[in-house]
């Protein structure tokens, strides 16, 4: 039997999340109207008549439901099968974890499915595995004068290594980000790691031009669209004029859906 398709993993791994996201959605807004909670209006709703009989009867599903809705732990009774059903197949194709299907298939996951993974399955996917769905800024870059900038470092996305958590995601394309229309012409030189840096590590480079006339806020990509890394460690440039910065903006690997 042939192993599943990356386009159609990743279709069903989106479908997953998305779910999920309602589902939180929904718990949050529940949660915020007329006392958030099952038992609270189970308790305020029999006791003025005295009717503890009525609480007794519904005490358990009612705090039942409200911790699972709380916590997140009713995702599993909608997506464990799946869950199960996705990491069972791949190993029973050669695979030797989700994880190692998904480097060979080069996909990376959304967070939410991550975390209903996690829910069934009690453990953690590699945070190279999971794609930040926010915006990091990673640095930001200071004209002083032409060809003369300072270079104030941002977060990684990620170590490249280990579990996944909101700090240890995968690597991500990166956009510089104008802040000011630009006048002059202006080269970016970028050092980048698509892996955790270690020491003695050579670095990866970028040039990035952002020409005279592109106007505040337009993104300009910091190699092809392909290239995806972790981490920024410094930026030189050539030209530009005073007052000129960059934004440099990791993008989001794509938009969660149904």
């Amino acid at each position: 039997m042939p192993i599943i398709s990356s386009s159609l993993f990743q279709d069903l791994a989106d479908r997953v999340a998305k779910g999920a996201e309602l589902m939180a959605t929904a718990f949050t807004q529940a949660q915020a109207v007329g006392g958030g909670f099952f038992y609270p209006r189970i308790h305020q709703g029999v006791t003025a008549a005295g009717n503890y009989d009525v609480e007794n009867a519904l005490i358990d599903s009612a705090n039942d439901l409200d911790d699972n809705t709380l916590s997140g732990t009713a995702f599993p009774d909608f997506y464990s099968d799946m869950i199960n059903a996705h990491e069972a197949h791949v190993i029973a194709e050669g695979a030797s974890s989700l994880d190692a299907f998904l480097n060979t298939s080069g996909i990376n996951c959304d967070p939410y499915y991550e975390e209903v993974y996690f829910l069934a399955k009690g453990s953690h996917l590699l945070g190279r595995n999971v794609y930040s769905d926010v915006e990091q800024l990673m640095g930001v870059v200071d004209v002083v004068s032409s060809g003369v900038a300072t270079f104030t470092d941002g977060s990684a996305l990620g170590t490249g290594a280990g579990v996944t958590s909101p700090t240890n995601r995968a690597a991500a394309h990166i956009n510089a980000v104008p802040q000011n229309d630009i006048t002059a012409d202006l080269v970016l030189d970028v050092r980048l790691y698509e892996e955790a840096q270690t020491t003695g590590q050579q670095a990866a480079s970028r040039n990035v031009t952002i020409t005279s006339g592109i106007l505040a806020d337009a993104e300009v990509s910091v190699g092809e669209l392909t290239d995806m890394f972790l981490d920024i460690t410094d930026i030189v440039i050539a030209g530009g004029a005073l007052g000129d910065s960059i934004r440099m903006i990791s993008s989001v690997e794509r938009v969660r859906a149904l």
